[in-house]
């Protein structure tokens, strides 16, 4: 199926970020940061942005943030048929949501913020029209939904969906050189959301759900919901763990699987 066509975003950002070694953590320059404005395509834009997180961040917080990925949602190898989508998954998490760590290697200012948050922070030191151009994209994504969605009207640019978790529906359009070309309606798929420069895009890595498992996913979320404890980030990973489990057991019918995972036995 194919879930997105076009240009692929974030490989050539991924690669360099967990397979080399790379300096220490560094803040980046004005001038770095003012070249990042000149890419529109918000597929563009996201992968220079990824660039800075890593000077921001080194190479060892990715390893480490890769690690703890897996952990939480499976691990995927680089032969994997959808490596490529699943590490685009893990890179656009680790810059909406995961904090940067307190190693003393980067810099105090910035720890325990999410890049997102922290290249936020580091434009404020420069008052440039760039720089300033370069906030203000950054503040908007800070507006990003991580949620599970399910189709309501497909479309090759446009689709409308319903948040599941909130109930609420809105329309998300493909990014420039992509399309929803493969994603039909009823379907059930999780990944990150935010607007830029104006509209709403469904940004790189998104886990699409078989859909013989709909019900399933729908009743686990009901019981989540009601829990005390509940915690959407923690679902959502359970939820891409299980699936990721069902591209590795095409044997086994996808119901079977997340009827056995996800279904608690009553008693």
């Amino acid at each position: 199926m194919v879930l997105e066509t076009g240009h692929t975003p974030n490989r050539r950002s991924a690669e360099p970020a967990l397979g080399q070694s790379r300096p220490i953590p560094r803040l980046p320059t004005e001038d770095e940061l003012s070249a990042v404005v000149g890419f529109d395509d918000p597929t563009e834009f996201f992968e220079a942005v990824l660039g800075l997180v890593e000077l921001l961040s080194g190479n060892g917080e990715f390893v480490i943030g890769r690690e703890e990925f897996f952990w939480k949602t499976g691990k995927v190898f680089v032969d994997d048929p959808f490596y490529e989508e699943r590490t685009n998954y893990f890179l656009t998490h680790f810059f909406f949501a995961r904090p940067l760590s307190s190693d003393p290697k980067v810099d105090m200012s910035y720890q325990m913020l999410t890049p997102l948050e922290g290249l936020r922070l580091l434009c404020d030191k420069y008052a440039t029209t760039e720089v300033t151009t370069l906030a203000s994209r950054l503040a908007e994504l800070e507006h990003y939904e991580h949620g599970i969605y399910q189709i309501l009207k497909g479309g090759d640019t446009v689709i409308t969906v319903r948040n599941l978790i909130t109930d609420t529906k809105t329309s998300l359009s493909a990014r420039p050189g992509t399309s929803f070309v493969g994603l039909r309606a009823k379907e059930i798929f999780q990944g990150f959301v935010a607007p830029y420069q104006g509209t709403l895009f469904l940004f790189p890595g998104i886990i699409i759900h078989p859909g013989t498992s709909t019900r399933t996913v729908k009743r686990y979320l009901k019981s989540a919901r009601k829990r005390e404890s509940f915690d959407l980030g923690s679902v959502l990973y359970r939820l891409a763990s299980v699936q990721l489990k069902h591209c590795r057991h095409k044997h086994v019918t996808p119901k079977k699987i997340y009827d056995a995972e996800l279904i608690l036995p009553k008693g």
